[in-house]
């Protein structure tokens, strides 16, 4: 199910441009978010979807690294807990800073 999710994403993916800060964050927003719709809102789901994505698009893993330099600036209510997940994960994982209210069980 997860593979099935991330290749619908594949093909859904819009161009992230070159060099370009801020397509990379709304792809990364969009795509996340996209993901826990049709995972149906399984977090879990969702984020083994876009683990996968992350391998098979250079795209969405040059998206989700930009979103994890930036997630302190995110507010709550930009995206779903699965892209809330993967960019602080990342984030800890590169040592960037985690968002402040972040927290791992």
């Amino acid at each position: 199910m997860a593979l099935d999710i991330a290749l619908i994403l594949k093909k859904e993916m819009p161009g992230i441009g070159f060099c370009n800060k801020a397509k990379r964050l709304q792809v990364f927003i969009v795509i996340s978010n996209r993901a826990e719709k049709l995972a149906d809102y399984d977090t879990e789901l969702a984020i083994e979807a876009l683990t996968i994505l992350g391998y098979m698009s250079n795209a969405y893993h040059k998206a989700t690294t930009m979103a994890a330099k930036n997630i302190s600036r995110f507010s709550f209510g930009t995206l779903y807990a699965s892209g809330w997940t993967i960019a602080n994960i990342l984030a800890i994982r590169e040592g960037f800073t985690p968002h402040r209210f972040f927290r791992m069980n």
